[in-house]
């Protein structure tokens, strides 16, 4: 999901250009091959220059404010523009006139549009492996790379090259561009500011004919930009929540008699008699493979790519087969993309995120490619994939890292580049029309022709008809493209279904013009049928049985008995004469007379983790994106409680354990949950300071010697004594003078009467007695830290040590305020722990796996070694009371080693 919210951003900045008439009315007639334009070596034009202002009294007189508590964003602006949020991602727009928005890009109005959004910082960590994410202009100069493009019809030229600043007392870079054409449509200006571990993304573009009058004010609107925490909004939910009541934002949680010793730092006490059960031992693995992305057929077999590894099941009886996870042999459990392709012999492509693999059904065997082993040029992951057999050849979509064309038998690839040959990195989908005479590749919001000459084509909605004029914002979006059984290349888009008629010649079909079209137009996935007829997916249910002869559906099925209907996405016509498509709920297979969806009884709801902990009783609670489950060590394979009774809609980000119950922090506020009755208590977030947990998306929880809970949030840290709450947020007086947001907090380490907060920016330490106040406060410029991005963990090693992981480091505090260095990873340290039992310390890395320490030496665990995947989002790792090891993956499940 990561990354299509990124291509997301992107093209709200792109809509900004065409809305404000970033594009000639008609478009040009053959797209321009592919070129390479970029922020650092383009030369600033000479003789077109950027009108001068004219002068004019103070542009700020009349100016007003308008917050978007989503963004936690402010902005001033002229009284008399029109001011829009989108209720969903909080974006902001702002246009000196109301036409401007409501014309969406498709006709050129004369004025000025200025937006403003947000991402994290770790976007632009995926988009460049080398991009410094703590210097503004470097992430300036990647986002400006993601959006230049030459086209005949339009050009983005460099007129100010991105330039370091300061707004709102934060690190900002801003940079200015020319958009030229045969006419020529007038400057865009853009503004990056680090606020912590996110990005405050706002543009403002103006039409050639009145730079001069709105080129004052709309500098004006982007210096005007003040930062704030930004407020989590809960998506509406589809069904009528089960989840208690949420009490009024502001108001005081009703008194509740805690279920926890409100006097002194409760002590974790395991219950007495606990099962201890002889365990087998060995690795085992649980993930859920229900969530299935693409499907293949395969001599009577249906095998399905899912988040949680590869699966087989009978075509003939539904019955399952296997599931192959990295325990098999995957490079890794979430496989995006499988094909059937004749490859030194009958085999499966599978794409996965951790690269390429292909599997021998034959055999039984998996053999896995990397840079290191073979000729491929990135180990980046793999989204789509497609065969050429006559070749023995694949064709690669990564994930933002372009497309390769790799000869399995010479071992050999050919990569075409994000920015050097293509101008988006993602490749969705892609298809190959012939023996590589064209290879068509998906970007989302536009698409790409590789020719056999050499030549690429870039193909969107402001050079081509690749798109209805008349749909509405990103209703364009290509997911799916395929080629039919006459040559004809057909996109599945958001919109509808388009068929490519030539060079820049494309004929759009929705529910307007296709008779019988039974669901809503978005098509996620396509399949082409032997007789020249398609079959379309929609996402949220509903296939269409096309016919582009007569232009109608022939057959459709909507919300039949058998039909998963969560995120469906890949559709195919089996050997078989069967359609089998992919879902969230498992594999959907028709046979001709009825549907029947084929599922695993799964343990886990999902396999993305946040965070892991034991509970008093012997349980074991996971948590993440999709909430929180628990089950008990001593039974692992038995029941799976699920929370959705209780925490419903939330994400839960951490947990603190005590001898009578687990405290859950989430996006929500915390809950504590009772072991001795299964009861909750609710201490839900609040947007006054003192009224509960402020902004309250909490992030970290420890308790001091005091009994006194803190709270650690993206706001701060609220503490709580049991009645009262107490809010801190972590800044300096300078800093409160320069109205900065408060500090996001990752982690608590209680140190006796000290507590230590791990915060972005800077490692805080606190007198935690009878007051609370601050004694320390260790940063670049008064310690021998480097610069911090995050402190993400603090931990007390087997010596009663202060351990701090600050980026990929970790220091030791020598308690003389000073630190000294233990180690560095290869890639920053989400979060450290330490067995108590053992006396070793892990490590969990953002994309490395983890790192043991014992007896003086490092272990690096990683997929090879049986992970689910090497990306541990969180406090990843646990050692329960039975000494078996379980390590919670930001993706692919969840791994459990008995030694």
């Amino acid at each position: 999901m990561l990354r299509r919210q990124v291509i997301l951003i992107i093209l709200i900045l792109v809509f900004v250009l065409a809305a404000c008439g970033g594009g000639d009315e008609e478009p040009a007639t053959t797209p321009q091959a592919e070129t390479t334009t970029s922020v650092s070596d383009t030369a600033v034009p000479t003789e077109t220059a950027v009108p001068e202002p004219t002068a004019t009294a103070d542009p700020t007189a009349n100016f007003i404010q308008t917050t978007s508590e989503m963004l936690g964003v402010t902005i001033s602006h002229p009284a008399e523009w029109v001011a829009e949020i989108d209720e969903n991602s909080g974006e902001m727009q702002f246009a000196s006139n109301a036409d401007i928005i409501d014309a969406g890009g498709d006709e050129q109005i004369d004025g000025a549009l200025v937006v403003a959004t947000a991402m994290e910082k770790e976007m632009f960590g995926i988009m460049g492996d080398d991009v410094d994410t703590e210097d503004p202009v470097a992430l300036l100069e990647l986002f400006a790379n993601l959006l230049v493009g030459d086209g005949e019809d339009e050009e983005m030229i460099v007129l100010e090259a991105p330039k370091s600043t300061t707004i709102d007392g934060q690190d900002a870079a801003i940079a200015v561009y020319e958009i030229t054409g045969e006419q020529q449509a007038g400057i865009g200006v853009f503004v990056a500011i680090i606020d912590g571990e996110r990005v405050v993304l706002s543009f403002g573009a103006i039409t050639n004919a009145v730079i001069a009058e709105y080129r004052p004010t709309v500098d004006a609107i982007l210096n005007s930009i003040k930062l704030s925490e930004p407020v989590m909004v809960e998506a509406e939910p589809v069904v009528e929540p089960t989840a208690v009541p949420v009490a009024e934002a502001t108001a005081v949680p009703e008194p509740v008699e805690p279920s926890v010793d409100m006097v002194g730092a409760p002590v974790f006490t395991l219950f007495d008699g606990l099962p201890e059960p002889a365990l087998e031992s060995g690795l085992s693995m649980y993930s859920n493979g229900n969530i299935v992305y693409d499907v293949a057929y395969y001599d009577g077999v249906v095998w399905a790519a899912t988040d949680g590894g590869l699966v087989a099941w009978d075509a003939a009886t539904g019955d399952l087969l296997r599931k192959w996870t990295t325990l098999d042999g995957l490079p890794h459990n979430v496989v995006h993309t499988i094909v059937t392709c004749a490859l030194g012999g009958d085999k499966l492509a599978l794409g996965t995120e951790g690269g390429l693999s292909l599997y021998d059904p034959n055999g039984g065997t998996f053999e896995n490619f990397t840079q290191d082993n073979s000729g491929l040029h990135s180990d980046a992951g793999i989204v789509s994939l497609a065969c050429v057999p006559n070749l023995q050849t694949l064709v690669i979509g990564y994930d933002l890292d372009g497309v390769e064309v790799y000869d399995y038998a010479a071992d050999t690839g050919v990569h075409y580049e994000p920015f050097d040959h293509l101008e988006s990195g993602f490749a969705e989908a892609v298809a190959v029309v012939g023996d590589l005479e064209e290879i068509w590749v998906a970007h989302i919001g536009a698409v790409s022709v590789i020719r056999a000459d050499g030549s690429i084509s870039y193909y969107d909605s402001d050079n081509s008809g690749l798109d209805d004029p008349n749909t509405d914002d990103f209703e364009h979006f290509v997911n799916d493209i395929v080629v039919d059984a006459n040559g004809t290349v057909w996109f599945g888009q958001g919109g509808g279904l388009t068929r490519v008629d030539g060079d820049n010649a494309f004929t759009f079909f929705n529910g307007d013009d296709v008779t019988g079209w039974p669901f809503f137009t978005n098509v996620a996935g396509l399949a082409a049928a032997p007789d020249g007829t398609l079959y379309t997916n929609a996402g949220f249910g509903g296939i269409c049985h096309f016919d582009p002869a007569t232009v109608n559906c022939v057959d459709s099925f909507e919300d039949e008995p058998g039909m998963g209907e969560d995120f469906n996405t890949d559709i195919i016509v089996a050997d078989n004469g069967n359609l089998y498509y992919a879902s969230e709920e498992g594999v959907s297979a028709y046979d001709g007379s009825g549907w029947q969806l084929w599922a695993i009884d799964e343990k886990p709801e999902a396999n993305s983790y946040r965070t892991i902990a034991q509970g008093a009783d012997g349980s074991v609670w996971v948590g993440g994106f999709y909430g929180a489950q628990w089950f008990y060590a001593y039974d692992a394979d038995g029941d799976w409680v699920n929370t959705d009774d209780h925490l419903s809609y939330v994400s839960v980000n951490t947990f603190y354990p005590t001898s009578d119950g687990m405290w859950v922090g989430h996006s929500n506020g915390a809950s504590f949950y009772t072991y001795a009755d299964g009861s909750w208590m609710d201490l839900e977030r609040a947007d006054e300071a003192g009224a509960g947990i402020y902004k309250g998306d909490v992030s970290a929880l420890e308790y001091d010697n005091m009994g006194r809970l803190w709270f650690g949030t993206t706001a701060g840290v609220t503490v709580w004594d049991g009645s009262t709450f107490t809010y801190f947020d972590l800044l300096t007086d300078a800093e409160r003078t320069e109205e900065r947001s408060p500090r996001w907090v990752y982690d608590f380490q209680r140190d006796g009467d000290t507590m230590w907060v791990g915060t972005a920016g800077v490692l805080l330490r606190f007198d935690a007695g009878a007051e609370i106040t601050e004694i320390g406060r260790y940063d670049d410029e008064n310690s021998n830290l480097p610069w911090i991005p995050g402190v993400r963990s603090v931990v007390n090693d087997a010596d009663g040590n202060i351990l701090v992981a600050a980026d990929s480091y970790l220091y030791q505090f020598n308690g003389s305020d000073d630190f000294d260095e233990l180690y560095q990873a290869d890639t920053y340290i989400n979060a450290a722990l330490l067995d108590a039992d053992s006396g070793t310390l892990w490590l969990s890395l953002n994309g490395a796996g983890v790192l043991a320490y014992e007896n003086g030496e490092w272990i690096n665990l990683t997929t090879a070694d049986g992970l689910p995947s090497n990306l541990i989002s969180g406090n990843g790792v646990l050692v329960d009371y039975l000494g078996t090891l379980w390590v919670a993956a930001g993706e692919g499940g969840l791994m459990r080693f008995v030694p």
